[in-house]
This record gives C-alpha cells, sequence and structure tokens, in this order.
C-alpha cells in the first residue's frame, strides 16, 4: 500500500509486475497462517486508532491499509481473507496504470483469475480490463515487459523459498534482468527473516551484485523494512519478515518509520521482537 500510494503521488501512469502473484486471497484460519505473524492481522482493528485524516506518509499509512482491508474482506466475503498483492494492487489501480501477474501453479492461476473477477466486479472496479495474468515463470517474463511504455515500473518480488539458496540466486539474477533493461524500477522484495546471519549473508550478497550491474552509473539506493515477532536466532521456524525496497519512492522510509512502531505492538503482544528501518548510508 505504501509503495502503491507513493508512485500514485506522480500523474503519471506506471506497470505493477508481479512475479509471484499467487491465488490472490489467503485463509487466516489455515495451519499455515496460524503458525506465522499473518493470523494476527486481526489484531489490528482494536489496536490501531490513528486519525483517518492524516496523509499517508505519516499516521494515516495504517489506517489507509486497515480501512482497504476491511473493504476487500466484505467484496471477497472473506472475515478471516487476507488478500495477496494482486489485489491489493487492483484496488488502487489508476485508469493510467497496469498490472501483469504471474503465478507458475496452473490451480493457483486459474484461482487468481476467479478471485480478480470477482474482487473487480464487487469493487465496481474497471481495473481488470488493465489487468493481465499469465500462468508462466515471473522470472524469465521479465525482460519482455522492461522497459514499459508507461517508463515507470514497482516490481513485486514474493518467492516462496522453500530453498532459500536457489531462491536467492534466482532473485540475483532477477535483478541483474531489471537493472540492465530498466534501472528506474522501483523493485520490492519480500524476504523470510529464520536466522539473523543467513539472512544478512543473503541480503548483503544481493545489495553486492547490484553494484556489478553493467551500464550503471551508480549504485541504486536501497531500503530495509523488517519486522520480527520472535528473537530472530530462535527455533520457531518463522520469525520475522522484512521488505527489500530497491529505487524506494520519496518519503516511503519516513512513512515506514512512522507506522512500524504501531505495526509491532499490534502484531507482537509478548514483546519478544523488534522492528527496524536501514535506508542507504549517505
Amino acid at each position: 500500500m505504501v509503495l502503491l500510494q507513493a508512485m500514485q503521488r506522480k500523474e503519471k501512469g506506471f506497470l505493477v509486475v508481479d512475479t509471484h502473484a499467487g491465488s490472490g486471497f489467503y485463509d487466516l484460519r489455515s495451519a499455515e497462517a496460524k503458525q506465522s505473524a499473518e493470523a494476527s492481522i486481526n489484531l489490528l482493528p482494536a489496536i490501531v486508532t490513528q486519525d483517518a485524516s492524516a496523509p499517508v506518509t505519516e499516521s494515516g499509512a495504517l489506517q489507509l491499509y486497515m480501512t482497504t482491508l476491511d473493504s476487500l474482506r466484505r467484496a471477497a466475503t472473506l472475515t478471516n481473507g487476507y488478500p495477496g498483492s494482486p489485489v491489493w494492487s487492483l484496488s488502487q489501480l489508476r485508469p493510467q496504470d497496469r498490472m501483469v501477474c504471474f503465478e507458475v501453479q496452473p490451480a493457483e492461476h486459474r484461482q487468481l483469475e476467479k478471485n480478480l473477477a470477482k474482487l473487480a466486479k464487487a469493487l465496481s472496479t474497471q481495473s481488470l480490463a488493465r489487468i493481465k495474468t499469465r500462468c508462466a515463470d515471473g522470472y524469465a517474463e521479465l525482460a519482455a515487459w522492461l522497459p514499459p511504455i508507461e517508463r515507470r515500473a514497482l516490481i513485486l518480488i514474493d518467492p516462496p523459498y522453500e530453498n532459500s539458496d536457489q531462491d536467492y540466486k534466482a532473485i540475483a539474477t532477477a535483478l541483474t534482468t531489471i537493472m540492465s533493461r530498466f534501472s528506474q524500477a522501483v523493485i520490492a522484495l519480500w524476504y523470510p527473516i529464520k536466522h539473523r546471519a543467513d539472512t544478512e549473508r543473503a541480503l548483503g550478497r544481493l545489495l553486492s551484485s547490484l553494484s556489478t550491474c553493467k551500464g550503471l552509473a551508480q549504485t541504486p539506493e536501497s531500503l530495509r523494512c523488517e519486522l520480527w515477532r520472535h528473537p530472530c536466532d530462535s527455533k520457531v521456524g518463522l520469525n520475522g519478515s522484512g521488505m527489500l525496497v530497491i529505487n524506494p519512492p520519496w518519503q516511503v522510509e519516513e512513512c515506514l518509520r512512522a507506522s512500524l512502531p504501531s505495526l509491532y505492538a499490534a502484531l507482537d503482544e509478548r514483546g519478544t521482537g523488534g522492528w527496524q528501518v536501514i535506508g542507504t548510508p549517505q
């Protein structure tokens, strides 16, 4: 939401590329959701009491998030549902914006198409006409969509991390492809926090790979945003998660620093975790 809103501060349209779109909506009552922080999203309405009139760059970001979440749940008739990135994007697309979603699993792709169609109808939006879905490997298709005709792009990367080493290698290749074809792209990479040392090592390699991309006049700026509910070296499994943003839009860092304390307080009722935002050193 924060990135979409930031991109829309400019009137000119942009392309959203979702490399791992999934099915678009998820049940928070599932066993998988209960093992992670996702199920705790139901705690937020009672805790987040920010002023809805506040600008999105300040304390209003979480209120906007909760308002949109409520409208999407109603549209999907899923009280305990949680929207994936394609659904969030669909709800925010303007007439000048486009999106392409990739999902390699045929069953997930079919469900994605159904969910997007259902929500577009419920929300009475024409956004679906500007969305394409492809049952394909998002990494393999990146080059064909870059540079976009709009000359602006937000690329969302959210792999399964079933094999972390292989996933991070694939991500590094994808980043090189993106930077070589459209270095101005805003890239948002989600990653799990299971063991702090492993996370730091993997992210360090990714950022180092950016500095060696051919054709770049300088290494792009980056921003890390993390929240964890358990100590980062505990053996719980998924201790937390983070987002690495390449070429972060203006004021995104300030917005995250203003919003994360309340989000952390809502999700980590036991106080065993933490949060941080790390920008590119000036």
